[in-house]
């Protein structure tokens, strides 16, 4: 008698439990549905002829202001990969030209109408990784008719993790207070300070967690499937380029294969400034890369993200929170050979920042962003290059610390987008 009771409870209590997961499934499956519909009426443009955006309203319904529903929106974005203008520009592409976006609209449309100059556009995919979204960034990008354009997001940002790392935890320990007063406040990170003593800062973290993860997404998920064999050039929303860039990058990569193949990066320019002749357009040096100057615009290959792949543990552990301080580390300190640059006497890439004025507005951007095209657009399109300086052995820069990535979560996060 008391086993049938027992048993009848049992079955009653399996039949409760089942009942409440089906109702947690439905809720969960709903909630999805829910965000990937309001994400595809906004991001998900239809591969018309016309390439014609969604319109404002649409983007409106982006939920800007729930990090965990932006969360599953952005992951429905890098998971789908839709390529606008696809239906327009039918050809694979010919290079990849990846733009790190942090935020604001006034920077990367100057950057944008840089890029419509170029008579080649068509044949670049065009790559926008962004840091933030926002209605006004997004309807940007999406109007962009000139050559085959994905927008990714990265997955770690300040945005989607605002009060938690890799975000700001506010449990987290103050910058400046000492490691002695962050034990005693028993803050998550007390134990890891930097090199000099001061505890991780979220908004410098960012950039070199976006750096890497990008370089990861573009290589192993973007292009994987693909028969591209060029390199991947990464430059940022602040930069603007000359009309000839695809055309010297083609010019380039070609020399670099035939009698270069010792040369690891392509650079579109240095920070250094080139005296205007009717030679220098076709000149390129070739030397050890330098983080001071050659970080705008660099074009790597399969083959050196491979090898930077084989130093992922001493790039995501060295104390700089700056990615190209950390590059040059490895250069130095993990790769068989220090890495060799292949850069153009007369820059390809400008940094719109560099405006001579101590209130760099919209205006004098511009200005000066049409005073170096101007200066410079008799010497474009060269038909061939020449070597100026060889440097045949690069000597191994000695490396600068600054900081700033001592905390190991920074550390774990960094090594696991190889994984993802």
């Amino acid at each position: 008698m008391k086993f049938r009771v027992y048993k009848r409870k049992i079955l009653i209590l399996a039949l409760v439990v089942c009942l409440l997961l089906l109702l947690i499934w439905n809720r969960l499956h709903w909630d999805t549905r829910e965000v990937n519909t309001r994400f595809d009426a906004a991001l998900m443009v239809e591969e018309k002829e016309s390439g014609t955006p969604k319109s404002s309203q649409e983007l409106e319904s982006l939920p800007y202001n729930n990090p965990l529903e932006l969360r599953n929106a952005v992951y429905q974005n890098n998971l789908q990969l839709t390529v606008l203008n696809r239906e327009k520009f039918h050809q694979q592409p010919e290079l990849v030209l990846v733009v790190q976006v942090q935020g604001g609209t006034s920077n990367l449309r100057i950057l944008i109408e840089s890029l419509q100059q170029s008579p080649d556009i068509d044949r670049v995919l065009l790559i926008f990784s962004l840091e933030q979204l926002s209605h006004d960034i997004t309807h940007l990008i999406q109007r962009v008719d000139f050559c085959q354009v994905l927008q990714i997001f990265f997955p770690y940002s300040l945005q989607l993790y605002p009060l938690e790392f890799p975000g700001q935890d506010p449990q987290d320990c103050p910058r400046d207070i000492s490691k002695e007063e962050a034990l005693k406040r028993r803050c998550k990170n007390a134990d890891y300070p930097d090199s000099f003593g001061h505890y991780r800062e979220a908004q410098f973290t960012q950039s070199k967690h976006h750096w890497a993860w990008k370089l990861h997404f573009v290589w192993d998920h973007v292009l994987v499937n693909t028969n591209y064999t060029g390199p991947v050039f990464f430059i940022e929303e602040n930069n603007f380029l000359l009309p000839d860039f695809y055309h010297l990058s083609k010019l380039m990569t070609d020399l670099q294969k035939q009698k270069y193949p010792d040369c690891h990066i392509l650079s579109l320019g240095s920070h250094e400034p080139a005296e205007l002749d009717s030679d220098v357009a076709r000149k390129v040096d070739i030397m050890g890369w330098t983080a001071t100057k050659h970080k705008m615009g660099i074009g790597l290959s399969r083959e050196v993200y491979n090898s930077i792949m084989q130093c992922l543990s001493a790039f995501c552990t060295y104390d700089d929170y700056n990615w190209d301080w950390t590059v040059q580390h490895i250069s130095a300190q993990c790769l068989s050979r220090p890495l060799k640059v292949m850069v153009p006497r007369l820059a390809r890439i400008y940094n719109i920042m560099d405006c001579g004025a101590k209130q760099c507005d919209l205006g004098t951007k511009e200005k000066n962003m049409r005073r170096v095209l101007e200066s410079a657009r008799r010497s474009l399109f060269p038909t061939s290059l020449s070597i100026g300086l060889s440097q045949i052995a690069v000597p191994q820069r000695p490396h600068t610390k600054n900081g700033g990535w001592g905390d190991v979560r920074d550390h774990s996060l960094c090594q696991s987008y190889s994984k993802l």
